[in-house]
């Protein structure tokens, strides 16, 4: 079950592709791997500012959470994009998931590390 919290913090603030009221049961894998962290800390961790993101924290996480994700395989510009396979995507498929962003942010922030994101995957 996802946690409304998440969803108004992660996903709407966070995900160009989250739509209010569209199957709320799907999740990628960026909100399944916080609602673990909220379950295993109490609470999520602290993103600082989410403005850029490491290009290294990025290609990281785009290999390890994208990897994981229900929607990468045919179901993500993002992942289409990046792995070269669609022509015409939208300008929207030039920004990951709010879900990757707020992890990417975390890492970068400090927050979070990557060995940890590795075992909640």
């Amino acid at each position: 079950m996802k946690n409304d919290a998440l969803i108004r913090d992660i996903c709407e603030s966070y995900c160009s592709f989250y739509k209010p009221g569209k199957d709320e049961n799907m999740a990628c894998m960026g909100l399944l791997v916080l609602q673990k962290l909220l379950e295993l800390r109490n609470g999520v961790p602290d993103s600082g500012s989410r403005d850029h993101l490491n290009p290294e924290t990025a290609e990281r996480l785009f290999n390890t959470l994208c990897a994981a994700c229900p929607f990468a395989a045919s179901d993500c510009d993002y992942a289409e994009w990046k792995r070269g396979r669609s022509e015409n995507v939208p300008d929207r498929a030039f920004v990951p998931c709010g879900g990757f962003i707020f992890i990417g942010s975390c890492i970068d922030h400090g927050t979070l590390d990557h060995r940890e994101l590795d075992h909640l995957i």
